[in-house]
């Protein structure tokens, strides 16, 4: 069986790193308590500090996944003028070009 993992928000992200720098809480304690694992909360708070973890860079990764998703159903659709058989292979061959992580 498949294993899956749990996303989390950069809001949720953010409130963990805030919680620990204020003080209510060591980072074991607030990670156990999230359903994550301590390293993981460390990993964030290391993003944090080097300025890479904040909402709006969330946005504007959000935002350019929407557009490689977008881009790549217009490809898959247009692979499929009329007439044409359907099978797939337009959003298969922009996913092979090399969509950005997590956008296809």
């Amino acid at each position: 069986m498949a294993q899956t993992y749990r996303r989390f928000s950069t809001e949720v992200k953010l409130g963990l790193i805030e919680a620990y720098l204020a003080g209510r809480g060591s980072i074991k304690r607030l990670a156990t308590e999230a359903g994550s694992n301590h390293s993981l909360l460390h990993y964030w708070l290391r993003t944090y500090e080097r300025g890479e973890l904040s909402v709006e860079l969330q946005h504007e990764e959000d935002l350019r996944e929407s557009e490689w998703k977008v881009a790549a159903l217009t490809v898959a659709g247009a692979s499929h003028g009329p007439g044409a058989r359907r099978t797939g292979e337009g959003l298969d061959a922009v996913t092979a070009r090399g969509c950005p992580p997590r956008a296809c």
